[in-house]
């Protein structure tokens, strides 16, 4: 860089690294400003901008408390209220679900043999028949699902 005391200079190279994807690189120039500069609010801003993309949620948050801090106006207020929510969604270690499915049913054919049949049987006392009239039958019946799943988010890993 051929000014590194230039503040403009940095905050821009900071700034274009962050859009880059560079955020360490970020950090240095914004630091470098924040050396020269140590009230600039806007500058804290992107440092914690930074500092959250790498996952240094601690870090963001303070520089975010600091920002916030100086009484910035509604529409920073609700970005940082937005980035400090994300930040405890992400350091969330137990995640619950679940899901409840109820149901019921109506059949009114419940059987698939005919309603009336014959029984005859032959024996030595001669032969015997019975008819059996079955009546139609209706049935309802009730069915419920509960499922519930919780994660839980080991620190330091990727894995739950």
């Amino acid at each position: 860089m051929a000014d590194p005391s230039n503040v403009d200079v940095s905050f821009y190279l900071g700034r274009s690294s962050f859009f880059k994807g560079d955020y360490e690189m970020a950090i240095m120039a914004f630091d470098r400003v924040l050396i020269m500069s140590p009230d600039s609010i806007r500058v804290k801003l992107e440092l914690a901008r930074c500092h959250m993309r790498l996952g240094a949620y601690e870090t963001a948050k303070q520089y975010f408390y600091d920002v916030l801090a100086s009484k910035p106006p509604k529409p920073v207020r609700n970005n940082i209220d937005m980035f400090l929510a994300a930040i405890a969604n992400a350091e969330k270690k137990n995640y619950f679900s679940g899901m409840l499915a109820m149901g019921i049913s109506y059949d009114n054919n419940i059987r698939s043999a005919p309603g009336s049949f014959l029984l005859s049987f032959a024996g030595s006392a001669g032969d015997v028949t019975f008819t059996i009239d079955a009546p139609e039958e209706k049935d309802h019946f009730f069915t419920t699902t509960l499922a519930l799943n919780h994660i839980y988010k080991f620190e330091d890993s990727s894995y739950a």
